[in-house]
């Protein structure tokens, strides 16, 4: 029993990681990979190889108050831009039936 269960979760790692693999054709996913890598390499490999070096301050000579006042308007330009230029689509797509459970009328 325990041999196939080992079987059974080591075939969906390979079967996984190769789907993963193939999906980086995509240039969505190729680019996604490509910021993730950055990231593990900055924040992390940085610190076994570099020793007591800080990552994220040795990439960016900025005062460290700064950094979040631009991610927080970053994210305040994406929220509007996503208020004030909706989608064609709705985010979520009810059902007859689901609309009546959901949103009974008095």
């Amino acid at each position: 029993m325990i041999s196939a269960f080992l079987f059974l979760i080591s075939r969906s790692f390979v079967n996984r990681t190769k789907a993963r693999f193939r999906r980086l054709k995509k240039p969505k996913y190729l680019i996604g990979a490509i910021f993730g890598l950055i990231y593990l390499w900055s924040y992390l490999f940085q610190f076994l190889f570099m020793g007591s070096r800080r990552g994220a301050a040795s990439v960016f000579k900025t005062d460290d108050s700064i950094l979040p006042l631009i991610g927080m308007g970053i994210l305040f330009v994406m929220v509007v831009s996503a208020w004030i230029f909706p989608h064609a689509r709705a985010a979520l797509v009810f059902s007859e039936a689901e609309i009546a459970f959901l949103f009974p009328h008095r």
